[in-house]
C-alpha cells in the first residue's frame, strides 16, 4: 500500500472511530513531500514524507493526522506571528497532545506532554520554552518538574534518541506535525480567509460528531454550540492572538539582537513599525463579574510584560467614562473595578476617538447587557468583546452586537 493510500486509509478509519477529527481531515489536501522530515500542515494541505508514513504503526499515523487537524481547528497556522517556528511547533504539540491522549489516540513515543502546561495558551507555552532556553538548556525549569519528556525515543524506531540533550521537553525525538503559516504576514486577507474557513469547518465537524457520538468531541470544544456565536476554543488564546495581531513589528539591522552578540553573531532584531497601543475598556456597571475582571486584567498585564503591547490604557465606563489609567512596559499594573450604575458603550468609544486615536486594538470587558442604540459608532481600531456570563445568554446578546468579535469568558 502506498503512503498516500495509508494516510487516506487512516482518515477512513477515523471516520468510524473519531468522526470529529475525520471530518476535519477531509478539508486538507493530501500531499506527498519527500523534502520534509515527517509531516506538516498549513491549513490547506497535509504534507508527509512517504518513507516516514510507511514506517509508522497505523494507530500512530491516525494520531498524527488528528494532531494536524486539531492544530488547524485551534488556528495554529494563523497565530504564529513572528515566533520561532520550531518552538511554536513544540508549543502546539504540548497543547494538542493531552487532548489526543484523553481521546484514546496512540501517540508517538516521547510525545510532548507536560501537566505544568495545562490550561495555558500556546502563546504562554511558547514563552515558557523561550524562557527555559534563556535560563540555560541544562537546568530543569520549575514549570516542567515531573511532566517533561526526557531522552524521548524516536518515532517509529522504538529506540531512544541518544543525541537528545538539554531542557526536558524542549527537545524530543517524537514525531510532531510541523505547523506552517497559512499565508505570509503581509497577506492578511489570506490569513483571515483561512481562519473563517476553519471556524466553519469546526462547526461542521461538531455537527457530524454530535450526530455520531458526542463523546468524540475534544475537551477544548465541549462547550461550543455550532448554532451560537462563532466558536471560541480558549478565551485566553483568542485574546492573546488578537493582541499579537495588533502589534506590527519587523526585523531591522539597525537594532541587532543582543542575545547573539556575545557569540559573535550580528542578527537583526525586532522593532515596532508603530506603537502597539491596546485599550482595555472595563464595563464597571453594577453587574461586573470580579473573577472575569481579574482574569482579563491578568492577561492585560501579561501582554504588557511579554511585549505583545507597548502601552495599555484602561478606561472605566458605565454610562459615562469616569476614570482612566495608562501603563507602559515595566510599570506595576494594578487596577481595581468598583461596579455601579448602568451600561452604555458609546461614551467609551467616543473617549478613545478623542484621547487615544493611535489605539491599535480595543478589548471591551462586559456582559453585553446594553441596548443597541447605546453601542455607539464602530471605532477605527478592531474591537473584541470579552463577554462574561452564561453561554446561552452571551450567545443571544452576541447575535445583536453590530461590530467587533465576541469571545466568551466562562463563568
Amino acid at each position: 500500500m502506498s503512503a498516500l493510500q495509508l494516510v487516506d486509509n487512516a482518515r477512513a478509519i477515523l471516520m468510524t472511530e473519531q468522526p470529529f477529527y475525520a471530518t476535519l481531515s477531509l478539508h486538507l489536501e493530501l500531499f506527498e513531500d519527500a523534502t520534509c522530515k515527517e509531516m506538516w500542515t498549513d491549513g490547506a494541505r497535509l504534507g508527509f514524507n512517504p518513507s516516514f508514513v510507511e514506517g509508522l504503526k497505523p494507530s500512530v499515523l491516525r494520531s498524527l493526522v488528528a494532531s494536524a487537524v486539531s492544530s488547524c481547528a485551534r488556528l495554529h497556522h494563523i497565530r504564529r506571528g513572528n515566533r520561532a517556528p520550531e518552538d511554536w511547533k513544540k508549543a502546539c504539540a504540548y497543547s494538542v497532545n493531552p487532548e489526543l491522549k484523553q481521546a484514546g489516540f496512540n501517540l508517538p513515543e516521547g510525545a510532548l506532554i507536560n501537566p505544568a502546561y495545562a490550561d495555558l495558551s500556546e502563546e504562554e507555552i511558547f514563552q515558557r520554552l523561550q524562557k527555559a532556553k534563556k535560563d540555560g538548556g541544562n537546568s530543569k525549569p520549575k514549570d516542567q518538574q515531573g511532566g517533561g519528556t526526557q531522552s524521548a525515543p524516536s518515532a517509529g524506531s522504538g529506540k531512544p534518541d541518544g543525541n537528545q540533550q538539554g531542557t526536558p521537553g524542549d527537545q524530543s525525538g517524537a514525531a510532531m506535525v510541523e505547523i506552517r503559516d497559512a499565508a505570509p504576514a503581509h497577506e492578511p486577507d489570506k490569513l483571515t480567509a483561512s481562519e473563517n474557513d476553519w471556524k466553519a469547518n469546526v462547526r461542521q465537524a461538531l455537527a457530524v460528531a454530535k450526530a455520531h457520538n458526542a463523546g468524540s468531541i475534544p475537551g477544548f470544544l465541549q462547550e461550543i454550540d455550532a448554532v451560537t456565536i462563532a466558536p471560541v476554543y480558549n478565551w485566553k488564546e483568542e485574546l492573546r492572538a488578537f493582541i499579537d495581531q495588533s502589534s506590527v513589528k519587523d526585523y531591522s539591522w539597525m537594532n541587532p539582537n543582543r542575545r547573539y552578540i556575545g557569540a559573535g553573531l550580528i542578527l537583526p532584531g525586532l522593532v515596532a513599525d508603530s506603537l502597539s497601543h491596546v485599550v482595555y475598556v472595563i464595563d464597571d456597571s453594577s453587574s461586573i463579574d470580579q473573577d472575569a475582571f481579574g482574569s482579563c486584567s491578568a492577561e492585560a498585564k501579561a501582554a504588557l510584560d511579554e511585549g505583545a503591547a507597548d502601552r495599555i490604557t484602561v478606561v472605566f465606563c458605565n454610562v459615562v467614562v469616569h476614570h482612566t489609567l495608562s501603563f507602559e512596559r515595566g510599570d506595576d499594573m494594578q487596577i481595581t473595578a468598583r461596579g455601579s450604575g448602568g451600561t452604555r458603550f458609546a461614551p467609551a468609544f467616543e473617549w478613545i476617538e478623542d484621547n487615544a486615536p493611535d489605539a491599535s486594538a480595543i478589548v471591551y470587558l462586559t456582559d453585553l447587557d446594553c441596548k443597541l442604540e447605546h453601542f455607539g459608532q464602530q471605532p477605527a481600531a478592531p474591537v473584541i468583546w470579552a463577554a462574561y456570563g452564561e453561554r446561552s445568554t452571551i450567545a443571544r446578546r452576541a447575535a445583536k452586537v453590530p461590530f467587533g468579535e465576541v469571545i466568551h469568558l466562562p463563568a
